[in-house]
């Protein structure tokens, strides 16, 4: 597998097996948000705001949480490290569905601004299939 910081940011990507080693050496900030936690959007909120480090009224909405990842505030290049993301894709799908597009969201606009945004999509060490 290629190494996903080497390339720009595209969707939601599957995590190299050592993300935070692999970030590191690219230089590239790693926030992680526990998504196996959640288990509707008031917990997602709660997650979103502990993993990303930004005011609960930055998650209340898809358009707060859009505007606050897409702040000028952003570094160049930081990644988002989605835990659980199949589980949370197959327990809440719609939920899912509008993270989902809220962050890709997200990701187009930095790119429009010359910055990255790292999506990846982290998987239990006990799932051997991701590897």
């Amino acid at each position: 597998m290629l190494d996903v910081f080497s390339q720009p940011a595209s969707g939601i990507q599957d995590a190299p097996h050592d993300p935070r080693l692999s970030a590191a050496g690219h230089q590239v900030g790693l926030r992680a948000v526990r998504l196996n936690c959640a288990v509707d959007r008031r917990t997602l909120s709660q997650e979103l705001m502990l993993g990303l480090s930004v005011p609960l009224e930055a998650t209340g909405s898809w358009d707060a949480l859009l505007t606050e990842l897409t702040a000028a505030s952003q570094p160049d290049r930081f990644g988002i490290l989605l835990l659980g993301y199949r589980d949370f894709r197959h327990r809440l799908p719609q939920l899912s569905d509008e993270l989902d597009s809220t962050l890709v969201a997200a990701q187009q606009t930095l790119a429009a601004q010359g910055k990255s945004l790292y999506l990846l999509a982290a998987y239990s060490e006990a799932d051997p299939t991701h590897f």
